[in-house]
């Protein structure tokens, strides 16, 4: 009996420090997953080298940043803004375009971890982690956008070889061929009702494509360099654009403009998908604009680096 009673102490024992271990063994990955969770976003004061930005569509007041130095988010919060980075992954972020449903993006560029030049990555987590799923080390695409007629299509130029490329199956395999009448994009911006439609911000104007990028023809700012184009998600007719000189905007399908009255040199454009009357710029200085009536005014949310 004493025996059989030691051993059920000892095998008590047993149990009792296995499940003091199992709950350590717990507590140690719960304490892990909070602290990724913590540390998802990295907090920054100052980023530089704006690169593209897009507007969350579930609210019009976060706002994605792509950098040279990684993506980054920006919330409103009362009257101020906070600004973090997006995950681990510090690539030159080119190209950026989100997906309609807000968790999907799209990247091109350089400076990347494990590629001398991007090719197409894309996120399917908003932005935490990133795969390159085309192109690898092909090409740098400064200018790339994404249809919200058929978000499985995607447009893009590459300056090394003065090719236009489509993508129908979300960025996996590309076509490429020269556009008639297009050379020198600085931007794209696709048409939110027709997925054969593309707009392209050149060194010699604003043009547009109504086959699905096989030709261009100039629609406006003839001999002007055009360095930002964006659509109104849900008015094909307004458009925003910004040249050396200033910055425009277009409601009539770009037969007229009317200047915006910013007077730093705008690179970037985005127009919130929820309420398209908030418009977002950043200028090549690293500065971040926001409009809540449709360009009329502007708020400074980030001074110029």
């Amino acid at each position: 009996m004493k025996k059989q009673k030691a051993r059920q102490q000892k095998l008590t024992l047993v149990v009792v420090a296995a499940v003091i271990v199992l709950i350590g063994v717990i507590a140690a990955l719960l304490a892990i997953n909070q602290g990724n969770r913590a540390t998802a976003y990295t907090p920054v004061e100052r980023f530089s080298d704006i690169h593209g930005l897009a507007v969350d569509p579930a609210s019009p007041d976060v706002l994605y940043v792509a950098t040279h130095h990684g993506l980054i988010r920006g919330s409103k919060s009362s009257e101020s803004w906070q600004w973090a980075l997006v995950g681990n992954y510090r690539a030159d972020f080119m190209g950026f375009s989100m997906h309609p449903n807000g968790k999907i993006f799209y990247a091109s560029g350089h400076k990347v971890p494990d590629a001398p030049v991007m090719g197409v990555a894309r996120s399917d987590d908003g932005g935490f982690s990133w795969k390159i799923i085309a192109l690898r080390g092909k090409v740098d695409f400064h200018a790339m956008t994404l249809s919200r007629a058929n978000p499985n299509r995607l447009y893009a130029w590459y300056y090394g070889d003065g090719k236009f490329y489509t993508s129908a199956d979300g960025g996996y395999t590309w076509d490429s061929f020269k556009a008639q009448g297009l050379s020198a994009v600085l931007a794209l911006a696709a048409d939110p009702a027709d997925e054969q439609t593309v707009w392209a911000a050149t060194q010699t104007g604003l043009a547009r494509s109504t086959d699905g990028g096989r030709s261009f023809e100039l629609i406006a700012f003839d001999g002007t360099t055009v360095i930002a184009v964006a659509m109104d998600p849900s008015d094909r007719e307004t458009l925003y654009v910004a040249t050396e000189t200033g910055a425009y905007k277009s409601t009539d399908g770009g037969q007229s403009w009317q200047g915006l009255g910013l007077a730093d040199t705008v690179g970037y454009f985005a127009v919130a998908p929820r309420d398209s009357a908030i418009v977002y710029a950043a200028t090549h200085r690293a500065a971040l604009y926001r409009s809540p009536d449709g360009g009329t005014s502007w708020q400074l949310l980030k001074r110029g680096e």
